[in-house]
């Protein structure tokens, strides 16, 4: 068996069990979805996401070295290197402990006052909201704690354990939402602390599973100055980059509650939350590639890691077509069978959620490549001056009447650019090739997702039943988009690579 076609075997059996996880945790979270809103209601579950909010806001450091310590990671194991491995490690550990206390320092400062000055929160809920938020801060804390740990083991590619922690995750978050109607309590106090304490089960969970099982994820009291440094230093860009994206994203959920309140805070939390749920499928594709493709660049294969960026690139966009076409189309009919009642502005937020998704799909193995490189200074400043300016933008469209669905509208625009602005960086970098990329992945890409969609909106179907409606439209709309991806986005070997992946998973 040649390397190529072992990469892509090890990719293969990823998927499938990164998948398996995914699937688990899906159905999990739409059916307590369901059940949280209608516990909670709008007001108290618009009031979690928005305060929540504030603290993911702070938390872009996590994000920044969380990056960076997959990087180097995945980088320190093409160079076969066990001791760098564990430097590394022992480096992240110390960093993430940093960057808790500098979160907890920002949160019960800066976001404290933000908390108290800025946010409209009904009086009557602002006790429960202010209990909520030190809890969110503390939840946000034990997840920058595990975050080496989960690298780590995505580092060494061992896929199976979040396979099988998925069930123990579900049982734990599910334990909180059976409780909270059995306390006559406030439910929105209960739900944090419950929350707070699953959180804590799961790091311990992680934590145990990396000390007996992996023998570099220890800490050592050495560490080497010079990947300190250039850990540091990449970690510096990668914070700007993540303050960036937290702003577009949380940012952008605080001024609406500025002008709209918290009803519309719940319908941004549920469309999140859908668009969350669909862009697993092409998180899960990354997590099971990304350690592939930097072991290809540490050793320099280039030729390889062309076509596993081009071939990835399509993956990622399939997915998330296939997926997120049949929501589109049929988005309405979702949300009642769901959720039954939902908040305005719901369905129209999720549309534009899944479309700036799916066009992400194209840049996934980009970015990726880019962060291998290490060389992401240019990268982070035209990236965070692209994520910024939607918040003025934003701003004026609410302050001046507009709907807040333009703000994501604009959003999509942003995420096209940025494809072809990270292809070009990479065309330094790394010579790879743009035309094919432009027109065999992005241009075919969106051929194939328009004709999906057209012929998925013509044969929807009417005059029955919700759920037979809404089943066969979404099973109808599903078929036709993979046949039309087979037959005209799939080039012959493409179509025999997935064959393979296919086979490999039967046996």
């Amino acid at each position: 068996m040649t390397q190529s076609s072992g990469n892509y075997k090890k990719i293969a059996k990823n998927t499938f069990l990164l998948y398996t996880r995914m699937g688990i945790l899906m159905l999990f979270s739409l059916f307590t979805s369901r059940l949280l809103l209608q516990i909670l209601g709008f007001e108290n579950y618009g009031i979690y996401n928005l305060v929540g909010g504030i603290v993911i806001l702070f938390s872009f450091l996590n994000t920044a070295l969380s990056g960076a310590t997959q990087r180097f990671l995945s980088y320190s194991l093409g160079n076969n290197s066990s001791a760098d491995t564990q430097t590394v490690f022992s480096i992240a550990l110390t960093l993430h402990i940093i960057i808790s206390i500098i979160l907890l320092i920002l949160s019960e400062t800066i976001g404290l006052w933000f908390f108290y000055e800025k946010l409209n929160i009904p009086d009557s809920r602002f006790n429960a909201a202010i209990i909520t938020y030190q809890l969110s801060i503390l939840i946000t804390i034990i997840n920058i704690m595990r975050v080496p740990y989960n690298s780590i083991i995505i580092s060494y590619e061992k896929m199976d354990f979040f396979a099988y922690l998925s069930l123990i995750e579900c049982l734990i978050k599910f334990i909180p939402i059976i409780i909270i109607p059995l306390i006559s309590f406030d439910e929105l106090v209960i739900y944090a602390i419950l929350l707070t304490v699953a959180n804590v089960i799961i790091y311990l969970i992680y934590y145990f599973y990396c000390r007996k099982s992996i023998t570099t994820a220890r800490f050592s009291f050495k560490i080497d100055k010079n990947i300190f440094k250039e850990m540091l230093s990449f970690t510096g860009w990668n914070t700007i980059s993540g303050i960036a994206n937290i702003t577009r994203n949380q940012g952008l959920n605080i001024i609406i509650n500025l002008f709209m309140g918290v009803v519309v805070n719940a319908a941004v939390g549920i469309a999140n939350q859908v668009s969350s749920q669909v862009n697993q499928f092409m998180s899960n594709f990354l997590v099971a590639y990304s350690p592939q493709l930097t072991i290809s660049y540490a050793k320099k294969e280039y030729q390889e890691l062309y076509k596993m960026i081009n071939f990835t690139g399509k993956i990622s966009f399939i997915l998330l077509s296939i997926l997120s076409i049949p929501l589109i189309v049929n988005i309405k009919d979702v949300f009642t069978l769901w959720l039954g009642e939902y908040p305005p502005y719901t369905t129209e937020l999720a549309t534009c959620l899944l479309l700036a998704n799916v066009l992400d799909g194209f840049s996934a193995p980009l970015w990726t490549t880019i962060s291998a490189t290490g060389k992401v200074k240019t990268y982070t400043i035209i990236l965070t001056i692209g994520w910024i300016t939607i918040l003025p933008i934003s701003y004026w469209l609410l302050d001046n009447g507009f709907s807040p669905i333009y703000c994501y509208t604009f959003s999509i625009y942003i995420n096209a650019v940025m494809i072809f602005f990270r292809l070009y960086l990479l065309n330094i970098y790394i010579n790879i090739p743009i035309k094919y990329f432009c027109i065999e992945v992005v241009g075919k890409g969106i051929l194939f997702f328009i004709i999906s969609y057209t012929i998925s909106e013509l044969i929807k179907l009417s005059n029955h039943n919700l759920l037979i409606r809404l089943a066969g439209s979404i099973f109808l709309s599903a078929v036709t988009t993979v046949l039309t991806c087979y037959l005209i986005y799939l080039n012959r070997i493409e179509k025999k690579r997935i064959m393979n992946f296919i086979k490999l998973k039967k046996k």
